[in-house]
């Protein structure tokens, strides 16, 4: 492998840990413990020169923790770098159905601060290099996989727990917190904080999901858009229960606002 090529492999496991460790599935496999195994397992992650997720979410869904609603944020997170990856990433088959504006409404629930993203990219030119394998992995080849899988994680946590070392040189993730009487909104909000492009805030009363829904969709649109001029690209509303509410993203060269309830 060329130095490009290990440079991109790099930039491509990096950015896969950042956003599973952005996430509730960093209690799943600690980040320490993925990359460890990402490294180890690196040529099957590729299918016909895609980045296959099938691989990395056979090999959440192996974990005794593992919650499979919990798993499509950060999936789309790192499906919304696609682009700048520069290498087709091919949705697990549970996500397959995706579209591409539910990919960037699910990635909105995974904050990564633009700092973090901007170091691991860091390095990433335009010119595009092949790293996918020669060799793929056929169908046979797979079967027994998740147990394997399953045995990577285990013994790369007992590696790391013993040698008391971090593979993971993460940026601190803390978010900035938004002073709400600062922030134009006709919303009932409370612990609004920002993340790199994400802006998510807790509902301060429930009462507001009573309104009729077109009000409320453009109480958040109107949000947004004072908002975006600041760089802010997605409005996440939570619960008390931190449970999504309502998310509200940008989309297109125009940047125009799409509401979802949910």
């Amino acid at each position: 492998m060329s130095d490009s090529a290990a440079q991109h492999k790099s930039i491509l496991i990096n950015a896969l840990v950042l956003a599973f460790a952005s996430s509730r599935m960093k209690s799943v496999i600690p980040p320490d413990a993925l990359r460890s195994v990402l490294e180890v397992q690196w040529v099957d992650l590729f299918t016909d020169d895609q980045f296959d997720l099938q691989e990395v979410w056979e090999l959440f869904e192996h974990q005794v923790n593992f919650d499979a609603k919990e798993a499509v944020a950060p999936m789309c997170r790192f499906k919304s770098w696609e682009q700048r990856l520069q290498v087709p990433i091919r949705m697990p088959n549970q996500l397959q159905g995706l579209s591409a504006l539910e990919i960037t409404e699910n990635a909105a629930g995974c904050m990564v601060g633009q700092h973090q993203i901007d170091k691991v990219f860091a390095g990433l030119g335009k010119k595009v290099v092949t790293i996918a394998p020669v060799l793929g992995v056929d169908a046979k080849q797979r079967e027994g996989r998740p147990a394997i899988l399953a045995a990577l994680v285990v013994v790369a946590l007992g590696t790391l727990v013993f040698s008391g070392i971090s593979l993971y040189k993460g940026c601190d993730t803390a978010p900035k917190w938004v002073d709400e009487t600062k922030l134009v909104t006709e919303i009932p909000l409370k612990n609004v904080q920002r993340l790199g492009p994400d802006v998510t805030a807790t509902l301060a009363d429930p009462a507001w999901l009573k309104i009729d829904i077109e009000t409320r969709r453009k109480q958040v649109a109107a949000t947004l858009n004072t908002l975006k001029s600041d760089g802010v690209r997605a409005f996440v509303i939570v619960n008390e229960n931190g449970k999504q509410a309502v998310v509200a993203v940008t989309v297109g060269s125009k940047r125009v606002v799409k509401v979802t309830f949910r």
